[in-house]
């Protein structure tokens, strides 16, 4: 699945839940949320805490307004604080505050009771003190989302106690430190959205009790150890995406059974996809996508009974898909474009009723589209375009209620768009261009009230354009070139207020330019060329304001350029040639420069 959010952050949040009953204490087993008349902070503490405070900028220290010199308890009363048993500060949590500061200023020597350090998401910048090996007690360490700059200071080694810890998107650079190596006790260790560059360090996969490994977004290259898959036996969530990170992956992914999020996408990974991949019968994401990976998907893959999303897309795989993956019924998304994949992959997928997304486009797939697409109730989204399908469209895509995408573009489909296409009402995107359609255009346009873009270009459509396209009050995009389209254009397309770019070119289309047309204040692009259009150019187009391109080349135009095109200055490009046009041209920049063949042909155009 395509993610539009770190799944570090999925994972922290359910720490904090019963989900981890085992890890969630850890947070509070040394501290109290209040403490008593006689638990006062250590003055070397009270003074650390203040001195930091002075050293934010001024709206920060307005929101640490409780911390104050005039004696009051920061086991109590301060804000984000709170102190363990024998009054010590123990809890820093400053999470979502939006301090600005150098956290280079707090003095990590004083504070060396601290067992909780939370100051995710605030504007902390400049680099991670060295003295923060001072905190030996810590358990939780977590600076994410804030603007830290420099290496991770090789004192980090001394946070022995740490099973929590995450630097997510700053700016840290440098490598991984050896010392890291010493956290025995790391549970979660989180390096995401930095610019970390090296080798990732065979001694991870001493971290035997990682559970949450994230190093995604990086310049992390080499090749992936093979420890990180033969060591750490507790691992659930790998993320290595996104860096430059070579060579095969280790055959010995297949021993981390406990794996449920690998996502090994945006690399330079080569070699095939493990057979031992197939051992990961917990494994619910599988992101290989944009890598050099080459062979044949392993049919163990069929094993993964949990998965969820499947993300092969944008590598040199090739050959059949294993008829196993019929076997993944939870999946959902499944994307394997921009490979070299042949034969058949619909059959397979019939029992993958739960599909939501699917993306096969730029393969070289080849199947009869008719008989074998099954029912997917719960189907969103489907690309099939730049393969080798072939038959007509079932009725069947009908029943795709939530479908809102449809692309099935340059292949070899055939028939007519049957009407029950209408069934799949929340339509935003309906591609079938470049295929051999025949028939009408069906009036069921004023089903899809949501459709954005139509592209039904290059096929064998014939009849007129349905009146109903003035339903599609939400269209940008309109494509009905290279058809063989016949009679007016049906002057609800003005109807069509948002349209952004409208091609009807090299059809058989006859009448006048509707006037309508020009009423519609967001074209930018009309292309009318090689029909066989007749009468005059309205005047209204010269008032649109956002009008750039207009290809009227090849009809039968007569009488003159309105003046109101005088007006059209974001007009860039015309081509209004092979017409019977005549009289002056507008005084723009567009008609002025224009080149002699975007005007020849004509009556008499001065």
């Amino acid at each position: 699945m395509d993610k539009h959010f770190c799944p570090q952050f999925m994972f922290l949040g359910l720490l904090l839940t019963p989900f981890f009953p085992k890890l969630a204490p850890l947070h509070f087993t040394t501290l109290r949320p209040n403490a008593t008349a006689r638990e006062v902070a250590h003055e070397n503490e009270v003074v650390a805490l203040l001195k930091w405070k002075a050293s934010l900028d001024v709206n920060s220290q307005s929101l640490l307004s409780s911390w104050d010199s005039n004696g009051s308890n920061p086991c109590n009363t301060w804000i984000g604080i709170r102190c363990n048993k024998a009054g010590r500060v123990g809890y820093v949590k400053l999470s979502d505050f939006g301090l600005r500061g150098r956290l280079h200023d707090l003095d990590f020597s004083s504070l060396n009771h601290v067992v909780y350090l939370d100051m995710f998401n605030n504007s902390l910048y400049g680099t991670i003190p060295s003295n923060i090996g001072n905190l030996s007690k810590l358990h939780y360490l977590d600076l994410a989302l804030n603007f830290l700059s420099g290496p991770i200071p090789p004192e980090i080694g001394l946070l022995t106690n740490v099973w929590y810890f995450s630097l997510y998107h700053n700016n840290i650079t440098g490598s991984i430190p050896q010392q890291i190596g010493l956290l025995r006790k790391l549970v979660t260790f989180d390096l995401g959205f930095n610019y970390i560059t090296g080798i990732i360090p065979s001694f991870i996969g001493n971290l035997t009790h990682l559970y949450f490994l994230a190093l995604p977004n990086n310049g992390l290259s080499g090749c992936i150890p093979s420890t990180i898959f033969s060591n750490l036996t507790n691992l659930q969530y790998l993320y290595l995406y996104s860096n430059q990170l070579s060579g095969p992956i280790p055959g010995e992914v297949g021993m981390v059974r406990s794996l449920r999020d690998l996502e090994l996408a945006d690399n330079h990974l080569t070699g095939q996809i493990p057979a031992s991949i197939g051992n990961l019968s917990n494994l619910i994401d599988l992101i290989l996508r944009v890598n050099q990976l080459s062979g044949l998907i392993p049919e163990e893959i069929g094993k993964l009974h949990s998965m969820y999303d499947l993300q092969l897309g944008a590598n040199n795989l090739e050959g059949n898909i294993p008829s196993s993956i019929g076997n993944l019924g939870r999946l959902k998304y499944l994307s394997l474009y921009d490979n070299n994949f042949t034969g058949k992959i619909l059959s397979s997928l019939k029992n993958c009723t739960r599909l939501y997304r699917i993306d096969l486009r730029s393969n070289e797939f080849s199947e009869n589209i008719s008989q074998n697409f099954g029912m997917y109730s719960n189907l969103n989204y489907i690309d099939l375009s730049d393969n080798s399908f072939y038959g007509e469209l079932s009725v069947t895509w009908g029943h795709c209620r939530n479908l809102t995408g449809f692309k099935a573009s340059n292949n070899n489909l055939s028939g007519k768009i049957p009407d029950e296409i209408g069934g799949a009402s929340q339509l935003e995107v309906l591609d079938l261009s470049s295929n051999r359609l025949t028939g009408r255009i069906p009036q069921i346009f004023d089903k899809f009230i949501s459709l954005l873009d139509l592209r039904l270009n290059n096929n064998k459509l014939s009849g007129d354009i349905p009146s109903t396209i003035g339903k599609l009050s939400k269209l940008l995009h309109l494509n009905l070139a290279e058809n063989n389209l016949s009679g007016p254009i049906p002057l609800e397309i003005g109807e069509c207020k948002e349209l952004l770019d409208s091609n009807l070119s090299q059809n058989a289309l006859t009448g006048k330019i509707p006037f309508q047309i020009g009423e519609m204040n967001s074209l930018e692009t009309v292309d009318l060329s090689h029909n066989m259009l007749i009468g005059e150019l309205p005047q209204q187009l010269g008032e649109l304001k956002s009008f750039q391109i207009m290809n009227f080349s090849h009809n039968e135009l007569s009488g003159s350029v309105p003046s109101s095109f005088s007006q059209c200055l974001s007009l860039v490009l015309v081509n209004i040639s092979y017409n019977q046009l005549e009289g002056p041209l507008p005084n723009i920049a567009a008609f002025r420069k224009a080149p002699f063949d975007a005007l020849r042909n004509n009556k008499d155009l001065k």
